[in-house]
């Protein structure tokens, strides 16, 4: 929008009314859509600077402002909020509707807005991308395919929400980077995508972080008129082992906190005497010890019930809600029930005791028996209101744990570790990996060696060395 003189013989006087509000000029861009607000109260907010129009002023559009369309309502920080003047949007407003699934306009990549600061500097600010539906382009790929509304819904829906979620994540730079190239993202080429890959590879991404790139664009990606896929000549797969042996990722088998350390800590206080612990120090050990004895994940120790759960002289079993489904779980692999062996009796190992997980959960359903309510599921939050703790919440506890132990080697220890220590050292005190499989729900033994294995034992040719030199 521009200001022009009365005097100009093009200008638009005699068709535009007198107006009793402010317009917010925009100097160095010309309108690509208009957004007329609702009246409100006039005046100078924010630093923002206006101009009352009179009479013998007037307005000039643009001959191309119809080429572009506007919007109803400014979204995702498109267009600034709080205004007291007629806006003329200096870019279209983008909708962040997940049905929106064209191949070139599924997601508009960058929505630039002048902020006061960047007005003071002459220049604009870039948004982040509005979010691609990956749920919504799967769907549409299946219609189009012929599939009936019902069953592309449920085809949409073969995989996890967090796949989903994860998906969605990856396509929207993917989206940004077609856009700027007039590229349809479910029609481009394989050079381009190869291209796409390659530039978040050099961006210092892993190849695995990448393979999860390339499924992404898969799971929406047409094909070709021929019938081909980007997945048909292998030259993405060629790609992606290129990345590997530029880049091989870098394996951390050492453990990241010692455990003996964090056994030490729970044995004393602030965690016993149990009957004189506060409720958190006896949620953390019980939640800390549950992780370190079963191995699962914290979405599975978050679905745990009470109810269906059941303690014995000889330990406790702990079954899953029925409405859980964990990560790895398919129609054709389902998770077993935790159980939870009672090691401290018979043990002539004083600290056994001390360290009894189902010990810990007894007392553990004991103080909390009057505050959980109708609440079923095992952990409830240690401050009041007492409700049921999130996954998140069993998250903080664990790495409270291990912060607070000083076991930690790293400043900051993930929660999802517990898992690989305890399957590790099960390993190395002689247990068979097809027992810790089934222990910890894994469907085979590689998730074990390739993933979560760590050298707890920190000599490992010990035993070989002596077995073929030792007299």
């Amino acid at each position: 929008m521009v200001p022009c003189s009365a005097g100009r013989p093009d200008d638009l006087r005699g068709d535009v009314p007198p107006l009793d509000r402010f317009v917010r000029i925009s100097s160095k861009s010309s309108a690509a859509g208009v957004l007329l607000k609702g009246r409100r109260p006039t005046g100078i907010r924010r630093g923002r600077s206006v101009r009352r129009l009179g009479r013998n002023d007037c307005l000039r559009f643009p001959p191309d402002l119809t080429a572009r369309k506007g919007g109803d309502q400014d979204r995702e920080g498109g267009l600034q909020r709080h205004s007291d003047s007629t806006v003329l949007a200096e870019t279209p407003v983008v909708s962040t509707d997940g049905g929106s699934t064209s191949g070139t306009a599924a997601s508009t990549p960058r929505v630039t807005k002048s902020t006061p600061d960047a007005r003071r500097r002459g220049t604009k600010s870039t948004t982040r991308a509005p979010a691609v539906s990956c749920m919504a382009l799967i769907r549409e790929r299946a219609a189009e395919g012929g599939f009936s509304s019902e069953a592309a819904s449920l085809i949409a829906g073969g995989r996890r929400e967090s796949t989903l979620r994860t998906y969605s994540q990856r396509l929207a730079p993917y989206y940004a980077w077609c856009d700027e190239r007039n590229t349809s993202p479910t029609r481009a080429p394989v050079p381009l995508v190869a291209d796409f890959l390659t530039e978040k590879f050099r961006s210092g991404l892993q190849q695995a972080t990448i393979a999860n790139y390339k499924s992404a664009i898969l799971s929406i990606h047409r094909g070709f008129e021929d019938g081909s896929t980007i997945n048909s000549d292998g030259s993405l797969s060629l790609l992606l082992d290129g990345m590997f042996n530029e880049r091989p990722p870098e394996r951390k088998v050492v453990p990241p906190w010692d455990l003996n350390t964090v056994l030490e800590y729970i044995k004393g206080p602030p965690f016993e005497p149990l009957s004189k612990a506060t409720l958190k120090y006896v949620t953390l050990k019980a939640a800390f010890l549950l992780a370190l004895a079963s191995g699962r994940r914290c979405s599975e120790l978050h679905a745990v019930s009470k109810s269906a759960s059941v303690f014995t002289n000889n330990g406790a079993t702990l079954f899953l809600r029925p409405d859980f489904l964990a990560k790895n779980e398919r129609s054709t692999f389902r998770h077993s029930p935790l159980f939870l062996p009672s090691i401290g009796q018979g043990s002539s190992i004083a600290e056994d005791r001390l360290w009894c997980p189902v010990r810990a959960l007894q007392h553990y359903l004991g103080r909390t028996q009057t505050l959980r309510g109708a609440h079923d599921r095992l952990f409830i939050t240690h401050a009041e209101p007492h409700g049921p703790a999130a996954k998140q919440t069993l998250a903080r506890w664990l790495v409270q744990v291990l912060v607070d132990s000083g076991a930690a080697k790293d400043a900051r220890p993930k929660a999802h570790s517990t898992r690989s220590i305890s399957s590790s050292w099960a390993y190395h005190r002689g247990v068979p990996i097809e027992e810790i499989c089934q222990a910890v729900s894994w469907k085979n033994p590689s998730s074990f060696s390739t993933v979560y294995y760590k050298n707890v034992n920190q000599r490992p040719g010990d035993k070989f060395t002596r077995a073929v030199l030792g007299r």
